[in-house]
């Protein structure tokens, strides 16, 4: 725009040259509606969905791989440097090993008409469906269950009208769904699904904050080491396993804690990172306020034995202002907080680390808004490393560096 604000086009590529209308205006950047694509972008490629531009999912599938790695790049570098004020170096974006079929997870609606269901994704920009049978983006094991999901769905149509949205996950051969019902579900319904989809361990029927559950919902996803960290139906995962590994050793590098050294992981969920680094014999504390993740975290802790490594179940930001009023102090504090940033936290974050702060993001404006709060506060942007946790797409999951002056 005229006063410097980005642009978000949702259907347009980088390259492309387009006419748009802006619909919603933001202090720091624009939302806008693809009206037409005037001189498409050289980098453009046939798109291997055949739900391509009628799916949201994946709407940079017809860029080219490298070319958006660049693009990622160059967003979070400008990003950071008009937002926060950072002038730090962003490395190249970390490929995934896999650009198709690396989804771990997806979310499905359900449709019911007369006697035929369909599974899909939500179209760009509105509340209707897309059907799809397989979707390029998502694993061998999820695209399998989504298939066998739809088959049965489609003979108990009267149990498929009960439900509003399907999360499919499965890692390695095991899976699992979770149901999203409109009226109660039933145990007996709940087992009866279980039996009949072969292809998952155990299925989970969601109700107004209540959960009726059948057979096994327990997941593993690889970690640091060879090992695995296992997780319940309620608790984050990345839905990239292989990017996330190279995410988590990427955290261990910038942290450099060793034997005799403390760190503290806020929102640490099942232990992803924390675990990960108190393997080289570093004393960590892994906060989160999901009661399962903890449960599973501490179960994670005793299967890899990491001993020095404690979890607390409670709000990680009212958590961490608590260790800092008792003069609490880690030479390394790792944050991966929600899309939304940990705005005004900075005092906080900072009192707290004796040198190093890793935060981890999923969205490069929060993430450079806070990078300006904690410079205000004594700590330098030292490193940037995007990785594309999520090909196909225009999101990145960003590992940052800062550290004290």
């Amino acid at each position: 725009m005229d006063d410097g604000r980005v642009v978000f086009i949702g259907g347009a590529l980088p390259g492309d040259t387009v006419l748009a209308r802006v619909k919603i205006e933001k202090k720091r950047h624009a939302l806008a509606d693809l009206v037409e694509v005037i001189e498409p972008s050289d980098d453009r490629r046939p798109s291997p969905c055949a739900q391509s531009g009628h799916c949201g999912g994946c709407p940079w599938i017809s860029l080219d791989y490298d070319v958006g790695l660049w693009w990622k790049r160059n967003i979070t570098q400008e990003l950071l440097s008009r937002i926060g004020k950072t002038p730090a170096s962003v490395s190249p974006c970390e490929r995934s090993p896999e650009q198709l079929h690396y989804r771990s997870r997806v979310r499905l609606l359900v449709s019911v008409s007369g006697e035929s269901v369909a599974l899909g994704f939500r179209r760009p920009k509105s509340h209707g469906l897309a059907p799809v049978d397989q979707c390029p983006a998502a694993n061998d094991s999820v695209n399998t269950i989504m298939n066998q999901l739809s088959q049965y769905l489609n003979h108990d149509t009267e149990l498929a009208r009960k439900i509003r949205e399907v999360r499919v996950e499965a890692i390695k051969g095991n899976g699992r769904i979770a149901f999203y019902f409109r009226d109660k579900p039933s145990k007996a319904e709940m087992d009866r699904i279980a039996s009949a989809i072969t292809s998952v361990n155990g299925v989970v029927g969601l109700w107004k904050n209540r959960s009726v559950e059948s057979g096994d919902l327990t997941l593993s996803t690889p970690t640091a080491g060879g090992g695995s960290l296992l997780f319940g139906h309620a608790s984050f995962s990345q839905v990239n396993p292989s990017v996330n590994l190279l995410l988590t050793d990427e955290v261990r590098r910038m942290a450099g804690l060793s034997e005799g050294k403390t760190g503290l992981d806020l929102f640490c969920g099942m232990g992803n990172f924390t675990l990960a680094l108190g393997m080289n014999g570093s004393a960590m504390t892994g906060i989160d306020n999901s009661p399962e993740a903890i449960e599973y975290a501490m179960t994670n802790r005793a299967r890899l034995k990491v001993s020095a490594t404690g979890f607390t179940c409670q709000n990680a930001l009212e958590a961490a202002r608590e260790l800092a009023r008792h003069g609490l102090e880690f030479d390394a504090v790792v944050i991966d907080p929600p899309r939304g940033g940990a705005q005004k936290f900075a005092p906080t974050i900072t009192a707290l680390a004796k040198s190093k702060i890793i935060y981890i993001s999923c969205d490069p404006p929060s993430l450079a808004r806070d990078a300006a709060e904690l410079h205000e506060h004594g700590f330098d942007l030292h490193q940037v490393k995007p990785f594309d946790m999520f090909p196909q797409t225009a999101h990145v999951e960003i590992a940052a560096l800062f550290q004290r002056r």
